[in-house]
């Protein structure tokens, strides 16, 4: 009462009542979390990447999937009966190259195969992807399925080049004061299949007592492929612009690439003492060093 009372006592009245809140563990009860860096070109284990939980006793893994893997690359891990398994997903989208482990009978059976995983990339790419686990518990309800992220960042590798000579070349006669020049056929070739690397091809000269024997020269003008002279009888030829195909189309020209005798020079250029010829694959990008 706003105005005087009777009796203090009576002057205020208030009333009391409860509510309740149930909180209860969730009904899923798992987690997966992690993150994986992997090689390029290499199966690669990422068990210890993937941190897992679930504290229920009375469910287990019903199910594991996996989606996400490329179109080329390759799983590979130790199943139920201890025998290993692998997998290589063939499909372009979600569905096709969704994977599905065999049951599991118990939680190390679960536990075995996820820190027996190993993944590989889709052959010579470096392009990163994101695995998604899809898992479902038992019994099942409408709690009993949830996916799980797990990125994946590809090192890009560089890959083995394809490299062709033809030897021995047509004799050159050396007639006295004046070089005849041979032509070198070479082809190379790269299996990268991302556009992220480059070729190029270092030839070696050999030399006697008065230097190298002979210089290389090229009859082509070509502003994406360059000839340098290292000295010492080393030459480079590097792309400019442009990729593996460059170099190869290059080289499958007449007159690409020519030796030329030293003046007066005789002798044979034969096996291990012939002219040596390297071709390297670079990665443009990040790479493993």
């Amino acid at each position: 009462e706003t105005g005087s009372a009777i009796d203090p006592d009576f002057a205020t009245a208030s009333s009391v009542a409860h509510i309740s809140v149930f909180v209860t563990a969730s009904p899923y009860n798992f987690n997966m979390t992690g993150s994986s860096i992997i090689p390029e070109d290499v199966m690669t284990d990422i068990g210890e990447d993937i941190e897992w939980s679930y504290s229920s006793e009375t469910r287990r893994v019903r199910l594991l999937t996996l989606r996400g893997l490329p179109e080329g690359a390759s799983l590979r891990y130790t199943a139920y009966n201890g025998q290993e398994a692998s997998h290589t997903s063939r499909g372009e989208n979600a569905v096709q190259n969704k994977y599905t482990f065999p049951g599991f009978n118990s939680k190390d059976e679960f536990a075995t195969a996820i820190s027996s995983l190993a993944i590989q990339s889709a052959p010579h790419s470096d392009e990163d992807f994101v695995l998604i686990f899809g898992v479902t518990l038992e019994p099942a309800n409408e709690h009993s399925y949830e996916e799980f992220s797990h990125p994946v960042t590809v090192l890009a590798r560089a890959d083995q080049p394809t490299l062709v000579v033809v030897s021995p070349l047509a004799m050159v006669q050396n007639l006295e004061g004046e070089s005849k020049s041979a032509s070198l056929q070479i082809s190379v070739s790269s299996p990268d299949k991302d556009g992220s690397e480059s070729l190029s091809l270092e030839l070696t000269v050999p030399s006697d007592s008065e230097g190298p024997v002979g210089s290389l020269t090229s009859d082509l003008v070509n502003s994406d492929v360059v000839l340098g002279d290292n000295g010492g009888g080393t030459y480079s030829v590097t792309v400019s612009e442009g990729g593996p195909d460059v170099l190869g189309a290059f080289l499958a020209s007449e007159g690409a690439l020519n030796f030329v005798p030293r003046v007066n020079f005789t002798g044979e250029l034969e096996g291990g003492a012939g002219i040596q010829v390297e071709a390297t694959s670079t990665e443009t990008g990040s790479a493993i060093d």
